[in-house]
């Protein structure tokens, strides 16, 4: 039995984004208009055509993906798709310190597919309430509140998550 693991990093400098791949896997279904966020949207898809083989390989029977910052943002698009595509597999995603990736009314199924992705918010990190909700920007599931307040921006720091997790 095979088991992959996709670790997608982010940056606080929006200009920055990088992926760390430890077997990274990854694709996605969801048309545009279904409204995840387009930049994250695109990122997603110019990775996609070098992870499929990766995901699709039935010899996978666990996939757990998690993400920081941007990353996490990706991060749940590749688990929205491992979900959709795989659906013999076990698998599990996280979120640490994720931006609000959906606009607008999310289908049912998709809801459905990722209630279970675990979205990480450490004190009052900024970046979990961004783009702002009052606009129409969502998290997919319910967001795990760690740790304690130090300071919007510092809060979003990952040592701020490593330490709040270690407690």
């Amino acid at each position: 039995m095979k088991k992959i693991f996709s670790f997608v990093l982010g940056c606080i400098n929006s200009i920055v984004f990088a992926t760390k791949h430890i077997l990274l896997i990854g694709s996605f279904f969801i048309p545009y208009f279904l409204s995840p966020t387009i930049g994250f949207l695109k990122v997603w898809k110019s990775i996609e055509p070098h992870l499929k083989s990766h995901i699709m390989n039935l010899d996978v029977r666990e996939i757990e993906i998690v993400g920081y910052s941007h990353g996490a943002a990706i991060a749940l698009l590749c688990y929205e798709y491992c979900k959709y595509n795989r659906p013999d597999c076990a698998i599990e995603g996280a979120g640490f310190g994720a931006p609000r990736v959906f606009w607008g009314r999310v289908p049912d199924v998709v809801r459905e597919r990722c209630k279970s992705f675990k979205v990480v918010r450490c004190g009052r990190d900024i970046v979990t309430h961004v783009p702002p909700a009052i606009f129409g920007f969502k998290h997919i599931s319910e967001v795990v509140e760690v740790g304690e307040s130090v300071g919007l921006v510092a809060d979003h720091y990952a040592e701020m998550y490593l330490d709040a997790l270690k407690k």
